[in-house]
């Protein structure tokens, strides 16, 4: 029984650590398009690599792709939808042979 736990908890110790970040976002006042995020008010479990900034997790988000082409043909990024009101994070885990988690 013991070499079974000890095997898991071998695996269990080889580990990736990452920011988990929660934005509390509004909508952006410019923003006139209808797309489904404009609803929501928070944007959960998005992760960065330890050591990135609060300021560098908005910038990140913000940059991020929502639609590579909308119906005028337009890049649509999170910043044009959401404007970031408020970011809390927490170190992280997961197996370091999980590959949900692709930033280094």
């Amino acid at each position: 029984m013991l070499k079974k736990y000890g095997l898991i908890y071998g695996v269990m110790r080889d580990k990736k650590t990452f920011l988990n970040a929660t934005f509390k976002v509004e909508k952006n006042p410019t923003y006139t398009g209808n797309h489904c995020l404009a609803r929501v008010h928070r944007v959960l479990n998005t992760t960065y690599p330890l050591g990135t900034t609060e300021q560098e997790m908005i910038e990140q988000y913000h940059n991020s792709v929502v639609l590579e082409k909308d119906l005028n043909g337009n890049k649509v990024l999170a910043g044009d939808i959401h404007r970031v009101v408020e970011v809390s994070f927490y170190e992280d885990w997961i197996a370091d042979n999980d590959l949900r988690i692709t930033h280094d």
